[in-house]
């Protein structure tokens, strides 16, 4: 059961984070100092000068509490305990403010939620027990000493499920690239399977023509020199592509990108550009068709007043450019991070290429894919 119990709690980490101070975390300090400043000035008799040191000192820790949350938490409550003990045996005042209040949760909130569990628990311990010396020294009774413990609690239960939550979102993204990559994978596989298919027609023709005909039989060696050679090129793609739901391999296809196109429909989907793209590698032809089909459901979906959806190929020798654009307000929930973005991500990435989506001023959302040419084939 303890074996358990911690394996479940493991399940909840979230790897400490590490990004530097964001514009959001200055703003909020800087908002925090204004409030402390304005109690100090409107409650001077009360509040003893000293009490601003530490205040200043958890507040100015704040855009740092993700990359050092243990650190950052123990250095703002010893400050704190230390200007306590000192009011309380010198002026008398109490030297805690709201806004001072306001950025010690903060800061403890981060303890709880990028910490790794040992450390977690590490942590209250510690400063725990420096907030309840503090209070000791400062003459508190232990009923109000242990009075921190109630919002202490409420934000660990806070932070635990705001861990796990983002554990159940990474698993699910997860998820969604493995998904993609299967199918990735059996299409690479189907194609492949074709040109070996090829090869192993041509072959027998330079066989059979090999003493009547030497000259088409060099041809046909030829012929499997040049598919071998791209069939090796996909073959270097499949490598780390796993087929993990044990289904049959479906019927050899190529998708047709004029299956997605309804130029009188609600909403108008039309093709430009560069459209005849029937002899592009099967796998860039594939993911062509996928993408643009989670576009045009994304503007189904989360875009409003949706009137029409334009797909553009341009082609040259070394790449293909696709853009997908639809003219309707996005909605509150289409933030460019769904699972459909992360799938349609994967499949450009495994090809060697680049996927980017969101909105456009001042409506509109739009879809782009770059994918290189020249290494694959049909």
């Amino acid at each position: 059961m303890p074996g358990l119990i911690q394996g479940r709690f493991a399940n909840l980490a979230v790897v400490q984070p590490g990004a530097p101070p964001r514009q959001r975390d200055w703003i909020i300090s800087a908002l925090l100092a204004a409030m402390v400043l304005v109690e100090f000035g409107l409650n001077r008799s009360g509040y003893p000068l000293i009490g601003l040191i530490s205040a200043a000192i958890a507040i100015g820790l704040l855009p740092w509490r993700r990359q050092f949350p243990l650190h950052t938490t123990i250095l703002a409550f010893t400050a704190e305990a230390a200007t306590s003990v000192t009011a309380s045996t010198t002026t008398g005042g109490d030297p805690s403010t709201f806004g001072h209040l306001v950025a010690g949760l903060m800061l403890v909130y981060a303890l709880c939620r990028w910490l790794p569990p040992t450390r977690v628990i590490l942590g209250l311990i510690t400063v725990s027990s420096i907030v309840l010396l503090s209070e000791y020294f400062a003459g508190e009774t232990i009923l109000n000493s242990l009075g921190f413990l109630v919002p202490w609690l409420t934000l660990t239960l806070v932070a635990l499920a705001m861990r796990y939550r983002a554990r159940l979102i990474a698993q699910q993204h997860e998820q969604v690239r493995l998904s993609e990559r299967t199918a990735l994978a059996r299409e690479l596989h189907d194609t492949v399977a074709h040109h070996v298919s090829a090869i192993a027609v041509q072959a027998q023709a330079a066989q059979f023509v090999s003493k009547t005909d030497p000259s088409a039989a060099l041809k046909a060696i030829t012929t499997i020199e040049e598919v071998a050679n791209h069939t090796i090129e996909e073959m270097h793609r499949v490598v780390g592509l796993l087929r993990t739901d044990g289904q049959a391999l479906p019927e050899y296809a190529r998708p047709r990108l004029d299956d997605l196109l309804d130029p009188h429909g609600h909403p108008a989907i039309r093709a430009h550009g560069d459209t005849d793209i029937s002899d592009l590698p099967t796998p860039i032809l594939s993911a062509v068709y996928r993408i643009t089909q989670e576009a045009i459901t994304n503007a189904r979906t989360h875009n409003r007043g949706v009137s029409r959806v334009d797909i553009t190929l341009t082609r040259s020798t070394k790449s293909l450019e696709l853009v997908i654009r639809n003219d309707g307000t996005p909605s509150m929930r289409s933030g460019g991070r769904g699972f459909g973005v992360i799938g349609m991500r994967e499949r450009a990435d495994a090809l060697g290429g680049t996927l980017g989506s969101g909105p456009e001023s001042p409506n509109g959302w739009r879809t782009t894919a770059s994918f290189p040419l020249g290494k694959l084939s049909k």
